[in-house]
């Protein structure tokens, strides 16, 4: 039996979480997956007026997207390497 995506992802983010803060944790997930998935259409519905078709609305967001994950990757591994502080 395969493990949907998000409870995959959620699992590998909770491991991160103490015990006590995991049900906080997964009430936070859980509450932003369902925001995601309620304001995904009305901004595909807004960019699709802009831009004209639904195609180019969804290929606009899916860069759009890419654009916010290479920026948090980015985020990520500069916060890694402020971490580990100077050598000695």
């Amino acid at each position: 039996m395969s493990i949907p995506p998000k409870a995959s992802t959620a699992s590998s983010a909770q491991a991160r979480l103490d015990y006590a803060d995991r049900g906080r944790g997964t009430g936070l997930w859980l509450a932003a997956s369902f925001l995601g998935e309620f304001v995904c259409p009305l901004v595909l519905i807004a960019v699709e007026s802009a831009v004209g078709t639904l195609a180019a609305a969804v290929g606009l967001l899916g860069l759009a997207s890419a654009a916010v994950a290479g920026g948090l990757l980015l985020a990520s591994r500069r916060v890694a390497v402020l971490d580990e502080g100077p050598r000695a």
